[in-house]
């Protein structure tokens, strides 16, 4: 008799500790918790990064097409928002998109509209981090010819947005084509007949031109740009370990550092 009422006890005290224990759990309103989920990074690029680069569309549905490095780089750490047009349907008003995201990274962006260019500006004097490759003089083969659409942008054009920061970007003409590397602080640059940056005037943003002007550190209002300004690095036949190491280290020093 005296065994039972020992369980009896051990039972009602273990009881008591799976009530406790569920007690103590935090409140979710029905909604599982999500564990590890990343942060959200805005991609604007045309590069074949989040697309392949296909005559025909089916062909981009194709499940046997190994994704861009690039892509399963940041798919690592990030989740991909691929986003069309950075200003909303209505005059300079974000989109939608943009407007709920704190990072984004423009690779290679095709020409930007006036209105985009505003809510870019708008985006990160709010606080946005922003990662840009801008390349003078893309030297990535594309299977499309010169006029086609869907070729990668051939020359970055964002004066616009760089005026306004306070930069102007160049082109050295006469430098030696070819893949070498420019050390940016630990990080080593693939470039290829790369462009640079100078401070030309007063702008909105306090610039620090860095590694031979290649890239440029902004601080815009309440947010910061990471800008270089050549995309060599991104270049779908890159892909190597050096490759890798250099644009997670971009990554993490635009979007994730102090």
């Amino acid at each position: 008799m005296r065994l039972n009422k020992v369980a009896a006890i051990a039972v009602a005290f273990a009881f008591c500790c799976a009530a406790l224990a569920w007690l103590s759990l935090p409140i979710t309103d029905g909604e599982p918790q999500q564990a590890d989920e990343k942060t959200r990074l805005g991609l604007v690029t045309s590069l074949p990064i989040y697309w392949s680069e296909s005559a025909e569309f089916g062909d981009l549905l194709q499940e046997d097409q190994a994704p861009h490095w690039v892509r399963e780089l940041l798919e690592q750490s990030y989740d991909i928002v691929p986003i069309d047009s950075l200003a909303g349907a209505e005059n300079m008003q974000l989109n939608e998109q943009l407007a709920l995201l704190d990072r984004l990274a423009l690779m290679q962006p095709r020409p930007l509209s006036p209105p985009e260019y505003v809510a870019l500006d708008q985006w990160v004097n709010d606080g946005g981090k922003l990662l840009l490759f801008a390349d003078p003089l893309l030297t990535e083969h594309s299977a499309f010819a010169l006029t086609d659409r869907r070729r990668p942008q051939s020359i970055a054009l964002i004066s616009p947005i760089l005026e306004r920061w306070g930069l102007k970007q160049y082109f050295d003409e006469d430098q030696a084509e070819g893949l070498q590397q420019v050390s940016f602080m630990e990080i080593q640059i693939d470039v290829d007949q790369p462009g640079y940056f100078e401070n030309v005037r007063n702008g909105t943003a306090s610039c620090v031109i860095r590694a031979d002007g290649l890239v440029a550190e902004c601080t815009i209002g309440k947010g910061r740009a990471l800008i270089v300004s050549d995309a060599a690095l991104l270049d779908a036949d890159n892909g190597t370990e050096g490759a890798k190491k250099a644009v997670k280290a971009l990554a993490l020093l635009a979007f994730d550092s102090n």
